[in-house]
């Protein structure tokens, strides 16, 4: 998958929770809760990305403005 540009909010938050989960044991389910929750963050935060990046569909249904 294309890695989307830098985010540096999300960049620290995923370092934040990877060092807890090193330094702090936890039972399977908690972690894969974390796991399944950090892959939430990050797929809304793709969606975000590419809807800033994408051009709105009005555009598609207009005649070019050189007629």
């Amino acid at each position: 998958m294309k890695k989307l540009p830098h985010q540096p909010a999300l960049d620290a938050a995923r370092a934040d929770a990877a060092l807890r989960r090193q330094l702090t044991p936890m039972p399977a389910a908690t972690q894969l809760i974390e796991m399944v929750q950090e892959g939430i963050n990050t797929v809304q935060e793709n969606i975000s990305t590419l809807r800033r990046q994408r051009r709105p569909p009005a555009d598609f249904h207009q005649p070019p403005a050189s007629q």
